[in-house]
């Protein structure tokens, strides 16, 4: 009897252990659904200079395949929506809080993001930096792949 005893105490065990492991639901991050590689189209603008003829702008587009991962932090995510050069105004990732809606918003020392993910396979946002004399926004529309 005392071997029967211990086959069925033993038995519980595990089957609690398993309940344990694979009965208690798993915490959801509500940025996955949001994650994964992008098709980004860029529409750039940039100014410098007060007048003319020292005044410079550029306004053009074009397209990046890029991601969308995990911040650094709780409530963020990094946007790769450009590639990292000398002649781009921005270097990639940028990191932005994203609210549980899919809101995005960010702003410190002279740069704003503003925009959302519309879907779970498209995210639209305005990414900026205004100063006297110079500035430039980017307005970007990204579909999941």
């Amino acid at each position: 009897m005392p071997l029967i005893r211990i086959n069925i105490k033993a038995t519980l065990l595990i089957v609690f252990c398993c309940f344990l492991i694979y009965g208690c639901k798993k915490h959801h991050d509500y940025r996955d659904k949001f994650l994964g590689n992008y098709r980004f189209a860029i529409h750039l603008q940039t100014y410098m200079g007060i007048a003319p003829p020292n005044y410079s702008t550029t306004d053009t587009t074009y397209y990046y395949n890029g991601k969308i991962e995990l911040g650094t932090r709780e409530n963020t995510v990094l946007i790769f929506f450009t590639e990292q050069s000398s002649s781009n105004n921005w270097y990639e990732p940028f990191e932005s809080i994203i609210y549980e809606d899919g809101s995005l918003g960010y702003s410190s020392g002279g740069y704003y993001l503003v925009g959302e993910l519309e879907s779970i396979s498209k995210i639209k946002f305005h990414l900026g930096n205004h100063f006297p004399g110079s500035g430039f926004d980017y307005y970007v529309i990204g579909d999941k792949q």
